[in-house]
């Protein structure tokens, strides 16, 4: 089997932020935060593809296989996503295009505007979530583990 995908999740290290956590933690701090209008993509939650690599793995499929959401969203409409779903301040979401990151942060290397992928194959087996739904999910585990932390510092007084 091979997996192509492109996820988002819980942060992986202290210096390294998925994209979701960073629109979350910039936010709740009140920093505005810039996205691409024009950059679009299907990330799926991390432990959602976790749970389709082990469903599939009881099939014992052969193949490449994309897991993503159904959808396909912007950069920005990803962010805003975030903030419904977190209830934070849209307002600071501001929208631009690809070009303009690239020059503000002096990127050297190209981005691809479109990185989403064909889900029709997996999807014929498994019903795969919208990037809302994943988000809401993403919500669940976020606010599990900040319980966890507010407990341990609270264990830790």
């Amino acid at each position: 089997i091979i997996i192509r995908t492109n996820i988002y999740g819980m942060d992986p290290l202290p210096t390294k932020q998925s994209f979701a956590s960073w629109i979350i933690s910039n936010l709740k701090n009140g920093k505005q935060i810039l996205a691409a209008e024009d950059q679009f993509y299907n990330p799926v939650f991390a432990d959602q593809l976790s749970q389709f690599i082990l469903k599939m793995s009881k099939k014992e499929p052969e193949g490449i296989f994309n897991i993503a959401c159904t959808d396909t969203v912007s950069r920005y409409e990803f962010a805003i996503n975030v903030c419904e779903i977190f209830g934070l301040d849209k307002s600071l979401v501001k929208k631009v295009k690809l070009a303009g990151l690239a020059e503000k942060f002096g990127w050297k290397a190209k981005r691809p505007k479109n990185t989403s992928l064909n889900t029709d194959k997996i999807g014929e087996t498994f019903k795969l979530p919208s990037v809302k739904s994943s988000l809401e999910e993403f919500k669940k585990q976020y606010d599990k583990l900040e319980r966890q932390k507010s407990s341990y510092s609270l264990a830790s007084s």
